[in-house]
């Protein structure tokens, strides 16, 4: 892997990290990727008109530290991994 790489790389997971903590008030350490997903599986329609195909860059944390809670979404849960292969990831 070249430096350019390494520096993408450093960034996604900086980014990843930041998000986060940001989202769930949980600071994330030993991140492995988990996927890289686009295309159609990725097109959502919103309400007001806008049409998106995102680009979802996906890490798996292996420790965290801090409390679940600091986010504004409604639903938020930690799932043990015996519970994780019945989710639907996309």
């Amino acid at each position: 892997m070249g430096e350019k790489d390494g520096l993408h790389k450093e960034f996604k997971v900086k980014t990843a990290k930041r998000e986060a903590f940001e989202e769930t008030g949980l600071r994330i350490t030993d991140l492995e990727l988990f996927g890289i997903y686009s295309g159609e599986k990725c097109f959502v329609d919103y309400p007001n008109g806008d049409k998106v195909y995102s680009v979802q860059i996906i890490f798996k944390a292996k420790q965290y530290t801090g409390e679940l809670g600091r986010s504004d979404l409604t639903n938020i849960s930690l799932f043990p991994k015996t519970e994780q292969k019945a989710l639907k990831y996309l």
